[in-house]
């Protein structure tokens, strides 16, 4: 937005005075324009995410379980290809999964926000509005003490939802339940990471679309894992194990060597006989 070559690339720029963003400043709202290829871009698929917490309940497990077993049937397995195959017992995983387990619920980011916080919020953008409108010290101290209780709504509310989280990571470790326990300290300690898909190629350019990363990283293994130039070595290749070509030790050859011993043991390791 600082050069000169993106300066055609800003429409309309307009400040909303009206918004609440908890903050004296005023909102900007830019009309922005960036041109972006979409050669060869796919549409993104979501990933499906099965509840696996049902397989925990004794009879969804069974009614899983007998569906699976649809598998033993499939039509000639030994004569496809393992491509073939792997998608054969894909679909009866999915389509079993799909009736028995259901989808996962889409988790909520803030538990704690509810019909209270957002009547707070209202209020303070009414209050906020009513003072943009008529600037006297009575709205504007209505203003703050619209944003006061809209605050120690949020505090309470956020307080209360973490202390339950955390009675609920402790019952999930008297339970010996260290999986999900792990993973809720896990969440807590990490909070929010948003998700990038680009990378670097070997020019520096950052690129972002949908089939670039995988391009990049599909070169880099290809140059990792097939190296180019002769690997041939004239170092000595040493073999662990018996040496080629030699005779089979005869009864009178192995009952000598058996004499031979301290006590009639065999050596050990470290060539000395065990006591």
């Amino acid at each position: 937005m600082i050069d000169s070559q993106h300066a055609t690339n800003i429409l309309d720029v307009k400040s909303y005075r009206g918004v609440g963003c908890n903050t004296d400043h005023y909102m900007v709202k830019i009309k922005y324009r960036q041109w972006i290829s979409t050669t060869g871009k796919l549409s993104a698929q979501r990933n499906i995410k099965y509840n696996v917490e049902n397989l925990k309940v004794g009879t969804n497990a069974k009614e899983y379980r007998n569906k699976i077993e649809l598998l033993q049937i499939l039509p000639n397995i030994e004569d496809q290809h393992v491509e073939a195959t792997w998608e054969d017992i894909k679909q009866v995983i999915c389509k079993v999964a799909d009736k028995s387990l259901g989808h996962r619920s889409r988790m909520v980011r803030n538990g704690w926000y509810d019909e209270e916080c957002e009547e707070v919020f209202e209020e303070q953008n009414n209050a906020q509005l009513k003072m943009l409108q008529r600037k006297m010290q009575g709205n504007i101290e209505a203003t703050k003490e619209a944003r006061r209780a809209q605050r120690k709504v949020c505090r309470k509310k956020k307080k209360y939802y973490e202390e339950e989280k955390l009675k609920e990571l402790q019952e999930k470790y008297k339970r010996n339940r260290l999986k999900q326990f792990y993973e809720g300290i896990r969440k807590i300690r990490t909070g929010f990471q948003p998700r990038t898909t680009m990378c670097k190629n070997k020019q520096g350019v950052t690129v972002g679309e949908e089939k670039d990363p995988l391009e990049v990283w599909t070169t880099y293994f290809k140059e990792l894992l097939n190296p180019k130039g002769n690997m041939t070595t004239s170092k000595e290749i040493n073999y662990f194990g018996p040496e080629n070509n030699i005779i089979a030790p005869t009864l009178q050859d192995t009952l000598g060597v058996v004499r031979n011993l301290k006590n009639n043991k065999h050596l050990g390791r470290i060539q000395l006989p065990w006591i």
